[in-house]
């Protein structure tokens, strides 16, 4: 699961302006299966949080996939490093890796070994 940028020129409705990415676009989510297909995508403004709606786009495909019988594996970046989300994942018995931010005591021990 990813969230990217996609910048649009003039007054597209629902576009808006995103400090992050310094442009007006829309902050789309997507969901890619490990081939690279993107089984769902949700159309967001640019201006919301890169996990915003995250739920709704993720636990029902969960859902779907479970249902034909296929293991479900989940892999994000910092931004769904959200207890909240752990928790909906250990209640499906989905594997999942989250990045997570450095943090100065993981950094300072990380120059140490």
């Amino acid at each position: 699961m990813d969230s990217t940028e996609i910048p649009v020129y003039g007054q597209q409705d629902q576009s808006a302006y995103s400090g992050h990415f310094e442009s007006t676009c829309y902050h789309p989510l997507l969901l890619f299966n490990r081939n690279g297909y993107c089984l769902a995508a949700k159309l967001r403004p640019g201006n919301v949080h890169s996990v915003q709606g995250r739920e709704e786009l993720l636990l029902p495909e969960i859902d779907r996939q479970q249902a034909q019988g296929k293991e479900v594996a989940f892999r994000g970046d910092a931004a769904f490093a959200k207890p909240e989300l752990y928790a909906a994942q250990e209640e499906r018995r989905v594997k999942y890796a989250v990045r997570s931010a450095p943090t100065t005591t993981w950094s300072a021990k990380s120059r140490s070994c």
